[in-house]
């Protein structure tokens, strides 16, 4: 376009083709992509079908296509249109056959760029600009090496739209980057084009298969020896204790297959379509994904957040889609016992293993040791997740992963191999409605152990029945990946920790970051706030207040998936569709959540909780510094020293319930004094921030009065004895608690019925065992958190000692003076 002015004097006039140069090509298959993207994302006005596009491999798939879209079409429409003698109908036909030919013509014409991917060498263009002063090379920009053609192409649609279609446009938004991994290459033929997918795409298999793998860890020096033990001790041969752990190595490890994987892909392909609307991840975050990958001294160690067994399935499916090496995934050894599944879940590298053997079984334990050892000594990738099981309540939970313990162990004990660096990779994964939502609100209330949504699915039947899930709809899935942590620099810095505290402050780590790479789906942000006016809220205000809120997550530096163009009221009211059954719309101008005295109201409160859950953590710090103002409105003047000790009490107190990773609360305060959410001055809360406050409170409410509610279950067993005469079991406490916290939730001297949570409750049991007032029958810890028979220990038989252990959760609840006063009346 620069040298088109220059041969204006010329009696020759030359045409120019605009293409990518040398300096900065763009392929094909990335200009597809983003225009694409844009044109779904704004259709034209004037748009007759949703608008697609398909690069295929060669000329017959392509006849094959059009023949398939268009002429099938046509001449079956023209042969009955001549046969009825219909008019309208034959001109009907007749513009079917004329699009076909045009169609065909289109293609022809451009036949020489389509099949050839075309770039252009600009030496001259480049001598020519050479010549340009610094004012002209301003002016005229180009240097083209500078192009981002992902935000160009948008633009360049945009221009399309603007100036050829004379439409009036959404501009483009800064994400257009960020793509649906299931975005089909453009064809209506699903069928064919999934296919296309999983057996075209170029699947990164790196592991050896379960019979190569098998002979190196038998070989394996520690494996060895606790066979010579099993063999000694029971009396074996060693064959026979050979073939015991060739047993538990054929259960444990994966054995990975191209043609599992791609069977998969091509199965998870064909789901995700019926189930999601979109899964969402940002292109950048994949490319610098694939730089670590492409570094032969990385071992990348992937760990998501768990909120559903969806988790591995959408991660498999995007390794494949996005050509990154197939993980071996650490899963619980109840997945193998699933018929069919299990042998499609070893072939995409999952391997089982169950957490207590592993512990327990010195043989166990060595096999699941010098397999992870194995792997990470030759660079395969691993994916496992850091609390161990699902997170039913919506939180990130701590640290609970034997995995993690083997890394670490591995490292301190064989060191790194030459230059290896290893690299764990948080990533999140959002989801606007999770598929076990509603089993996991039953679990929390006691319905059925934990974990019971695979033992419901374990038979045949079962399985079959699971497949209803596809035909609901669950909106997006927001993929997000967070920043690396370096194993080999966490460490050096860490040089003074022993090896479970170094494993401890890890997971801490880790699962912060896994947080701060959180997406705030916009069914969370309606649960909260649903939470937060649990008397009903009107759809206006619903509407206003979802997008301040959007804004004060915007403002703590996290993301929300939004859609450009559409604006807030239409997401609202797109996240009360998937929230359907959990609210109630009253003549539909407001909302209500279930009340205490409905039937099922602590079910859809609990499941309500689950979603509000998902995005506590962006204003947990602060929830914790107002809660801890709330408890000091009455105790004079306020001094900073006062509110960080009980800002510290509280959230050491809650260490159990959520991740807290070396708060520095007096940034916190000072944060909030910058928002204006706090004055400096005294300390109190402003008055124009009285309904941040609220909302801040609702978040943390609900979890001091679970804590609340057992420690008056404490006092109530101590009082009739029953806990000092004998040990009581954990799951007969946590009913207690629960059938108190519901009972007095219906009789109004409690609000909240997410209270009962059993995952609650558990942790507030800990809590007390950490405090000296429970003993646990069985070893408990912050990582294990495993819980036996209960009883009161000696110190807090006196009945003293166990009130003012529980009036320091007294303090923290909603109106709490009048509660003491009442409480200490019945005592």
């Amino acid at each position: 376009m620069i040298l088109a002015p220059c041969d204006c004097h010329s009696p020759t006039v030359r045409t120019f083709h605009c293409a990518t140069s040398h300096a900065n090509p763009s392929q094909w298959k990335r200009t597809v992509r983003s225009v694409m993207t844009y044109w779904k994302m704004y259709p034209p006005k004037r748009g007759v079908s949703p608008p697609e596009f398909m690069m295929v491999p060669n000329r017959y798939y392509y006849n094959l296509q059009f023949y398939m879209q268009y002429t099938w079409l046509q001449r079956i429409y023209t042969f009955l249109s001549s046969t009825l003698g219909n008019e309208s109908h034959v001109k009907i036909a007749q513009g079917l056959a004329k699009m076909e030919g045009r169609a065909q013509m289109l293609e022809m014409n451009f036949s020489h760029f389509t099949n050839n991917e075309w770039t252009f060498e600009t030496m001259n263009l480049d001598r020519t600009c050479s010549r340009l002063s610094p004012k002209e090379d301003a002016v005229f920009g180009t240097h083209f090496e500078q192009i981002e053609w992902d935000t160009y192409m948008p633009y360049f649609c945009y221009g399309l739209s603007k100036w050829v279609l004379k439409e009036n446009p959404n501009i483009p938004h800064d994400n257009m980057a960020s793509l649906s991994a299931l975005a089909d290459s453009g064809t209506t033929i699903k069928l064919i084009d999934d296919l296309f997918f999983a057996y075209h795409a170029r699947v990164n298999l790196r592991l050896m298969n379960q019979s190569e793998m098998k002979q190196i860890i038998l070989a394996n020096q520690k494996v060895q020896s606790n066979i010579l033990s099993i063999a000694r001790s029971k009396s074996l041969t060693f064959d026979a204790a050979t073939n015991k752990a060739l047993l538990i190595m054929s259960n444990m490890f994966a054995d990975p297959d191209i043609k599992s994987v791609r069977s998969v892909s091509w199965m998870l392909r064909k789901m995700w379509r019926s189930m999601y609307r979109s899964i969402k991840i940002s292109v950048d975050e994949i490319d610098a994904l694939k730089r670590l990958q492409d570094d032969p001294n990385n071992c990348l160690i992937f760990v998501p957040t768990h909120r559903s067994y969806v988790d591995f399935l959408v991660l498999s499916y995007l390794f494949v889609a996005y050509s990154l090496p197939v993980p071996c995934i650490a899963a619980k050894d109840e997945l193998s016992k699933l018929p069919i599944i299990t042998k499609l879940l070893r072939g995409n590298g999952a391997f089982f293993f169950d957490g207590d053997l592993s512990q327990n079984d010195p043989l166990y334990g060595s096999i699941l040791s010098g397999y992870i050892r194995h792997l990470i000594s030759h660079q395969h990738p691993i994916e496992f997740f850091l609390e161990g099981s699902r997170s039913r309540d919506g939180k990130s939970g701590i640290n609970r992963s034997i995995v993690l313990d083997e890394i670490v162990n591995a490292h301190l004990e064989d060191g790194p191999t030459s230059n290896q660096q290893i690299l764990f990779i948080p990533i999140n994964i959002s989801y606007d409605k999770i598929v076990e939502s509603t089993q996991y609100a039953k679990e929390l209330l006691g319905e059925g152990n934990l974990g019971s949504f695979i033992g419901h699915h374990q038979s045949l039947s079962g399985l079959t029945k699971a497949w209803s899930v596809l035909s609901h709809k669950y909106g997006d899935v927001h993929v997000k990946i967070g920043g690396s942590v370096n194993l080999n620099e966490f460490i050096k810095k860490k040089s003074s920790c022993d090896r479970i505290q170094l494993s401890s402050e890890l997971g801490d780590l880790l699962a912060s970051k896994l947080d701060n790479a959180s997406v705030a789906m916009p069914t969370a942000i309606v649960a909260c706030l649903l939470l937060t006016h649990r008397d009903g809220i009107a759809l206006d205000d619903l509407h206003a207040r979802s997008e301040k809120l959007r804004d004060l997550i915007l403002q703590r530096g996290y993301q929300v998936n939004l859609e450009p163009g559409v604006s807030m009221n239409v997401i609202v009211d797109r996240a009360l569709i998937m929230l359907n059954g959990l609210v109630d719309r009253r003549l539909q101008i407001a909302i209500e959540v279930p009340q205490p005295g409905d039937k099922n109201a602590p079910r859809q409160i609990m499941e309500l909780a689950c979603y509000r859950n998902q995005i506590i953590h962006i204003f947990l710090n602060e929830a914790l510094v107002s809660c801890a103002l709330y408890s000091l409105r009455n105790a004079g003047e306020i001094t900073m020293s006062k509110l960080l000790e009980r800002t510290n009490a509280l959230a050491h107190m809650m260490r159990f319930e959520f991740v807290h990773n070396h708060v520095d609360y007096q940034q916190v305060v000072n944060l909030m004094i910058e928002r204006g959410l706090v004055d400096q001055s005294n300390l109190q809360i402003t008055s124009a921030s009285q309904d941040v406050h609220k909302f801040l409170l609702s978040l943390i409410w609900p979890f001091v009065d679970s804590y609340w509610s057992t420690g008056r279950s404490l006092i109530s067993l101590r009082l009739t004895a029953t806990i000092v005469n004998q040990p009581t079991d954990h799951m007969n406490l946590i009913k207690r608690v629960q059938w108190m916290t519901i009972k007095n939730c219906v009789d109004g001297s409690m609000k909240y019925l997410d209270s009962a949570s059993v995952v609650t409750i558990k942790n507030a049991i800990l809590y007390f065992i950490e405090e000296g007032v429970l003993l646990n029958a069985v070893d408990g810890n912050e990582r294990g958190g495993k819980l036996g028979k209960l009883s009161l220990s000696d110190d807090y038989f006196d009945m003293d000692a166990l009130l003012s252990q529980v009036e320091k959760i007294l303090i923290f609840r909603e109106d709490f003076a009048g509660e003491k006063k009442m409480f200490e009346s019945k005592l």
